[in-house]
Parts: structure tokens; sequence; C-alpha cells
């Protein structure tokens, strides 16, 4: 089961990333076939953390299931070894670890 928390909303790319092609069937009849698209697999859950700022600081953080039930999103935290909530401590530690790495990214003043 994959199992994903971010900051934002990036569903479009991980169902990009992780989706499933659905080829639709022919009607037979004399018009242009539809497109293909992307549908997640069954076995992915997403929430996001949103952070609410005032004058540059974090003054309430709230979550919110975007895809799936809210159960399915508890059954995964549940089955996590390193995580119990839905956060993005993860990503912001990578962010922090990759700021010391990346030229680009160091802070300039």
């Amino acid at each position: 089961m994959y199992s994903f928390t971010t900051s934002s909303v990036t569903w479009p790319l991980l169902r990009e990333a992780y989706g499933q092609v659905v080829i639709p069937p022919r009607t037979g009849r004399p018009s242009r076939p539809r497109n293909p698209y992307t549908v997640a697999p069954p076995a992915i859950t997403y929430a996001t953390v949103h952070k609410e700022k005032k004058n540059n600081r974090v003054v309430r953080v709230s979550t919110r299931v975007v895809f799936r039930a809210v159960a399915a999103v508890a059954l995964a935290l549940a089955a996590s070894a390193v995580g119990r909530v839905v956060n993005t401590s993860f990503v912001d530690r990578h962010n922090g670890t990759d700021r010391g790495r990346c030229s680009r990214k160091v802070r300039k003043a």
C-alpha cells in the first residue's frame, strides 16, 4: 500500500507516476476514439497538510484527506513504522538537508 503526505496538492503528479493507463474501448461508430487516461491504483492513499501563515510564521496546521477514505488513511498510518499522524516532517527534513548540499537552495542571508 502506498501512502503519501505532502504540504501541497500534487495529486496530478502522483496519479501520473503511480497510476494505471486506461484505454477506453472503441465504440465502433465513425468518430475519433476517446483519449487514454490514468486512474489511481486502489492501494494508494493521499493526504495533505495545509500550513496557515501570518507574518511569515505558521499559526495553524490542518490536514485534509485528498484521495481515498479517512479510514483508509488511518489504516495506512497505523501500519506505518515511522509515523502515526499526517505530517510533512520527512519532506521538511529532506528539504533542510538538501539546503546544505545544493548551492542554489542555500539561504542568502
